[in-house]
C-alpha cells in the first residue's frame, strides 16, 4: 500500500476535476493541454482522473449538455461565458492593481457591475420617440388617413422619486 494520500477525497480535487471534464466536454482542451496546464503527467491523468467516478459522471453530464444545446450560437454564448468565468480572477485582480490604466480599470468595473446585475437598465424606445405614423381608419366606401410626426419631450435630467410611504408637502399625516 502506498503512503500517497488520497487526492479524491480533497475538496480541490473534486472541483480541479470538474473543471477538467467542463474542458474536456466543450473541447475548450485537449487532455495534453489539460495535463500541462494542471501540470501533471499522462500516466496520472489515465491512472486518477479518467477512472474517478465523480469526473466520468461530470464528464458525461457536461458532454451530453454541451452537444444538447440547439445551435451554434447558444455554443458560443456557453464557450464565451466559460472563457469568462475562467477570466474574471484576473479582470478583478488587474482592475485593483495600481499598474493598470484607470479606464481600464472603470472599463472592468463596469463589466463585473452588468455581470452582478446591478448596471442601470438601458432604455427603451417610448411611444414619444419621434417616429413618425400613420392613422387608417376606414368607413365603408370613406378613408380617413393621418400623418403625423410626433415632437419628442426633452426628458428631465433630474426625475422627481416617487416614494408611495412618504407623505408629499403640506399634506396631513
Amino acid at each position: 500500500m502506498s503512503d500517497a494520500p488520497d487526492l479524491s477525497k480533497a475538496p480541490e480535487f473534486t472541483i480541479a476535476i470538474t473543471r477538467i471534464a467542463r474542458l474536456l466536454a466543450t473541447e475548450t482542451r485537449t487532455v495534453a493541454q489539460i495535463c500541462a496546464e494542471y501540470q501533471f503527467s499522462q500516466d496520472f491523468f489515465d491512472a486518477e482522473i479518467a477512472p474517478n467516478p465523480h469526473f466520468q459522471r461530470v464528464l458525461a453530464d457536461y458532454t451530453k449538455e454541451y452537444n444538447a444545446l440547439g445551435s451554434t450560437q447558444k455554443r458560443l454564448a456557453f464557450s464565451a461565458l466559460v472563457a469568462l468565468e475562467e477570466a474574471l480572477p484576473v479582470l478583478a485582480s488587474r482592475m485593483g492593481d495600481r499598474a493598470s490604466d484607470l479606464s481600464d480599470a472603470v472599463a472592468t468595473g463596469k463589466l463585473l457591475r452588468e455581470l452582478a446585475g446591478i448596471a442601470p437598465p438601458v432604455a427603451a424606445p417610448t411611444a414619444g420617440s419621434g417616429q413618425p405614423f400613420s392613422i387608417n381608419i376606414n368607413f365603408g366606401d370613406s378613408n380617413l388617413k393621418i400623418d403625423a410626426k410626433p415632437t419628442a419631450l426633452p426628458a428631465d435630467p433630474n426625475p422627481p422619486l416617487e416614494l408611495e410611504h412618504v407623505p408629499a408637502k403640506n399634506s396631513a399625516v
